[in-house]
């Protein structure tokens, strides 16, 4: 019997947090983050308590607002189940595989948080920094108390996880100084090329700048990462935001795995995107092709 309630409780639990976790990715509706109500995003009229429970409020209001009556897009309740099953397969299997409180709380954490971003990229082909920054200062004091509670888990330590940061940062970075290089050859224009090529070594300070300072100063005094936003690039500046964050997580070890993995079902659909001759699958967003590659190593780390 309390077998069967886990899974149940999992399939809830994730509900809660997605429900919360719309809250940070939504922008149409300017509340406050501690003391905001939530609203409806067409007639901003704040929501009751029994407006608010998971999946049962959509059911039982047929997927529209009380207030206004606008419908809620199905995709938004299809995403909240898909990912209530995604949470009830991985915490029951972490729970019957002897897993502590912290493994089990603080992986799903992990799960939830690249999901989020995942979710973000496909529907603005963005990663913003709202939201990639504080995951990566959560992701960091996961690692310390990792280390101090002697429980690792997928965490593969301090000087693997900065390690791994760099290695992803440097990963996508290339792809962005790339065909910057080579646009600013096509021009004639040379003497940007050093600063280019060592852009790596100066965006962690850039970040550090923004983030005490805003953008405007970060460009100031570091311009180089400010010239890759306006030359042609192959990723965007949030692909390496997330690529500093898995490579956090995971270390070097699996950087490999979860790359192959994520480019290979990105290979898949452009094949079928050739086939079916529907050009606009040719750009596809980097974070959900990265959250599959990462479930696939999640799975091989803890259950082979």
């Amino acid at each position: 019997m309390v077998h069967f309630l886990i899974p149940i409780g999992f399939f809830f639990l994730w509900a809660c947090v997605w429900s919360f976790s719309w809250v940070l990715m939504e922008t149409s509706v300017k509340r406050s983050f501690w003391t905001g109500r939530s609203q409806c995003i067409s007639c901003h009229k704040q929501l009751r308590w029994y407006e608010l429970i998971p999946l049962i409020s959509s059911i039982v209001q047929k997927g529209r607002c009380r207030q206004c009556g606008v419908r809620i897009p199905a995709w938004v309740l299809g995403i909240e189940m898909m990912m209530g099953i995604v949470w009830m397969f991985f915490g029951t299997l972490l729970i019957l595989s002897d897993m502590s409180l912290w493994i089990v709380s603080s992986h799903l954490m992990i799960l939830s948080s690249l999901l989020m971003l995942a979710i973000e990229d496909m529907k603005s082909f963005t990663i913003p920094d709202r939201l990639s920054l504080p995951i990566i200062g959560m992701i960091l004091v996961m690692i310390h108390l990792s280390e101090y509670l002697w429980e690792r888990g997928i965490f593969p330590g301090w000087k693997y996880s900065i390690l791994g940061g760099i290695l992803w940062m440097v990963f996508y970075m290339i792809q962005m100084i790339i065909p910057a290089i080579s646009a600013l050859i096509s021009k004639k224009n040379y003497h940007d090329i050093p600063s280019l090529l060592l852009s790596p070594l100066f965006f962690p300070f850039w970040i550090g700048v923004k983030l005490l300072f805003g953008e405007k100063k970060a460009d100031i005094v570091i311009p180089s990462v400010e010239k890759l936003d306006h030359l042609p690039s192959w990723v965007g500046g949030g692909d390496v935001r997330l690529g500093i964050l898995i490579g956090l997580i995971v270390g070097p070890l699996y950087f490999w795995w979860i790359i192959g993995i994520g480019y290979t079902i990105w290979m898949l659909f452009w094949a079928v995107s050739r086939v079916m001759r529907r050009t606009k699958m040719d750009i596809l967003p980097v974070a959900p092709l990265l959250f599959l590659g990462f479930c696939a190593v999640f799975m091989i780390y803890f259950f082979s």
